[in-house]
């Protein structure tokens, strides 16, 4: 006969896993926070400041962020200086750095590799890349 433990209740490693309400931000500090950020895409932005828009503590806001969006808040500040860098870059004149500086990568390496990190390409193929879009889309209107 097999001595097996003595279960006083059926355990689920589901339940641990799922987040009470209250782990996740409140939508409106949500919306107060994401606005926040994409405000200030070209403005050096840490933990502190972004928790103190809400309230929150460096600790429990990151926390509570990252439960609602599954994203931590550095992250999401990375998405946004992407988005900001690739608006500057369909300018075919700027120059790398003077776009990493704008969208506050603080410098071209660092642009570059999350670049190739979230898009599989560097900034300057993806500035080529819509220099070519929009030469395509001028020689379209100008036969239409």
């Amino acid at each position: 006969m097999l001595n097996l433990p003595k279960l006083d209740a059926p355990h689920s490693n589901l339940s641990g896993r799922l987040k009470c309400p209250s782990e996740f931000l409140d939508p409106n500090f949500l919306k107060q926070v994401l606005e926040y950020i994409r405000a200030n895409p070209s403005q050096e932005l840490n933990l502190n400041q972004i928790a103190a828009t809400v309230g929150f503590s460096p600790y429990h806001f990151a926390r509570a962020f990252k439960v609602t969006t599954g994203l931590s808040p550095y992250q999401y500040v990375l998405r946004c200086r992407l988005e900001l860098a690739q608006k500057l870059l369909q300018n075919q004149k700027r120059e790398l750095a003077q776009v990493a500086a704008e969208a506050e990568f603080g410098n071209q390496s660092h642009m570059t590799s999350v670049f190739q990190r979230m898009l599989h390409t560097t900034p300057k193929r993806y500035q080529q890349k819509m220099s070519s879009i929009t030469a395509s889309c001028r020689i379209e209107r100008s036969v239409i």
